[in-house]
């Protein structure tokens, strides 16, 4: 909103574009993976009213550092991401860089190996071109496949910190130490 309020001045100018641009990205949506992914990262729903669940910290988390990985690599045709990313053609990247960036993004997440698996074999199947010696993935294609990854990562991540502080609460407010605290020698100011 602050951003079509800079552009257009007031409030009520401000909403309509506003309107109008998140009802043309619905529109748009379908015609091209990056359109779609920023919606869906946006969280503005499909036109059908099904809505992507909102994450603000996915873009931080998975989508920055991977975009960095396969330019810092060098084999894009640019090293600018913004660069990288207003062309109209396709952008291919390394699919082994891709994927480097994907299975750690994946590592310790309950059925992230199998995860990974899957979409090594889709990249691999649908979306990889061979150029010279190295295999090459659409980048748009690769970061929307990756989208539900991402987000069952995210969900997986918050749900252990979320037990591990329960399971923490549990043992601090009934003033019983975990075991393996006890092994180590922490000592008990006021305990057993």
């Amino acid at each position: 909103m602050k951003y079509f309020t800079g552009q257009h001045g007031t409030r009520g100018i401000a909403r309509r574009h506003l309107r109008n641009f998140v009802v043309s990205l619905q529109h748009h949506s379908g015609e091209h993976p990056r359109v779609d992914l920023f919606r869906k990262l946006s969280g503005v729903p499909q036109l059908s009213g099904v809505a992507e669940p909102y994450i603000p910290t996915l873009v931080g988390r998975y989508y920055i550092p991977l975009l960095n990985h396969v330019v810092e690599a060098g084999d894009t045709a640019s090293t600018d991401i913004s660069k990288l990313l207003n062309k109209e053609v396709l952008c291919r990247a390394n699919l082994g860089k891709v994927l480097e960036k994907v299975q750690v993004s994946l590592a310790g997440v309950f059925f992230g190996s199998r995860m990974f698996e899957n979409f090594k074999n889709h990249m691999m199947e649908s979306h990889c071109v061979s150029v010279g010696s190295a295999q090459m993935v659409d980048l748009d294609q690769a970061m929307d496949q990756a989208y539900s990854m991402f987000v069952y990562s995210d969900g997986m991540r918050a749900f252990s910190h979320v037990r591990g502080a329960r399971c923490l609460q549990r043992w601090f407010r009934a003033g019983v130490w975990p075991p393996r605290m006890r092994e180590v020698g922490v000592e008990v100011v006021g305990g057993e």
